[in-house]
């Protein structure tokens, strides 16, 4: 309840009277102008959609995405004469059959440390030899026999030379070196070429088997 001053002769009246509501008559609610506006809006969406030429062209059919290849180059003989892991595998390898890694499980991935790998390059080649030779004979592989028989043979023709790294270092490098495959122990041997030779041999005899 507003209140407002009158003044009537001498004497001054008060008064108490409601404050009249002021609003044109041509004005519009703005509700009811944003609820029409939605609703013509709607309405309207059919209407404007059938006018664009973009509902008469058909859809691109769906690409499944290809599942990785497995029957690479670098595969043959998995898992003990194939190469390194692909790092692509599990997405798209962009070399597909043609990638000289592999492209199967290899699962948790061993590697030497930086210490371990200083420590092996430390040895001599007999010392090398005499270290992961008894490994790879753990390894069980009877289409390894021959080269395994070559490499007894040219490690009794080397002079060997004594190490000066302490003895518990020596045994954890060789629990290291019994994690990686038969490939990866006779790389990190640094033996001759012609054992290089066979060992592609072999991985592709063990590929086409």
């Amino acid at each position: 309840m507003d209140q407002f001053c009158a003044y009537e002769a001498t004497f001054i009246t008060v008064k108490r009277v409601s404050a009249p509501v002021l609003r044109a008559k041509s004005a519009e609610s703005f509700r009811r102008v944003q609820r029409d506006g939605v609703h013509g809006y709607v309405a309207d969406l059919e209407s404007r959609a059938l006018c664009r030429d973009f509902l008469k062209v058909p859809l691109p059919p769906r690409v499944e995405a290809e599942a990785p290849s497995a029957g690479t180059v670098g595969s043959l003989g998995h898992p003990e004469f194939c190469h390194k892991p692909c790092l692509f595998a599990l997405s798209r390898c962009p070399n597909g059959a043609a990638c000289n890694f592999c492209h199967k499980d290899h699962g948790k991935l061993r590697k030497l440390s930086k210490q371990q790998r200083e420590l092996l390059r430390q040895l001599g080649e007999a010392e090398r030899l005499a270290l992961i030779l008894p490994l790879l004979r753990a390894k069980d592989l009877p289409e390894a026999d021959g080269l395994l028989t070559r490499l007894e043979t040219h490690l009794y023709s080397l002079t060997a030379t004594p190490s000066a790294a302490p003895t518990w270092k020596i045994l954890q490098l060789r629990r290291a070196l019994g994690q990686l495959s038969f490939r990866r122990l006779l790389l990190l041997s640094e033996t001759t070429a012609w054992a290089l030779g066979e060992l592609l041999e072999l991985q592709a005899q063990v590929g086409a088997a």
